[in-house]
């Protein structure tokens, strides 16, 4: 079983985990949240050890007792790049470059979640969750709705802050004659 350092451990699955009936338990991390005796509980449920949450004493003697860490040389793996040349479609260039050029207009460019977006739209994979299978045209109508329907969110916001301007103003305005 994998713990996640990002706090990923709860949902179903990890209480799917901490429900299975073993006789030996074995949980393999690269990067265990060590960060509070919280964290540190979460990873003992799953091994049925009890760690009260807010016992930092128990906690390590929990790390110490159950944890085990391994050093090891990266350096014997060997690292092999390959590059691919994709040809894309003009409709697949199309979701791309406007994918791109909205994570550019939002300061989102270089996030992970954006870089994996695009990688998406680059592998066959369906662009985005508004539609699980279909062509890029299909891709291509479903991002010009979902567009569409942010454009005019934001028109309504915009009307409705210049109405509130308007009051505002026309208050003030009466309030000063008066």
């Amino acid at each position: 079983l994998r713990f996640s350092a990002s706090g990923g451990n709860e949902g179903i699955a990890f209480d799917a985990l901490r429900k299975l009936h073993a006789n030996l338990r074995w949980g393999l991390t690269a990067t265990p949240d060590l960060t509070s005796s919280e964290r540190v509980k979460l990873m003992a449920d799953v091994l049925q050890t009890f760690v009260p949450p807010d016992c930092s004493e128990a906690s390590q003697t929990f790390l110490d007792h159950f944890v085990r860490s391994n050093s090891w040389d990266i350096s014997t793996v060997p690292l092999e790049e390959h590059e691919v040349v994709v040809k894309m479609t003009q409709n697949e260039r199309a979701l791309y470059l406007n994918e791109s050029n909205a994570a550019t207009l939002h300061g989102h460019s270089a996030s992970m979640s954006r870089r994996a977006a695009l990688l998406k739209l680059c592998s066959h994979f369906t662009p985005g969750e508004e539609i699980s299978a279909g062509s890029s045209a299909q891709a291509i109508n479903a991002v010009l709705k979902r567009q569409e329907h942010e454009a005019l969110d934001t028109r309504a916001r915009s009307d409705e802050a210049e109405r509130n301007y308007a009051g505002r103003k026309r208050a003030l305005d009466l309030e000063l004659l008066g």
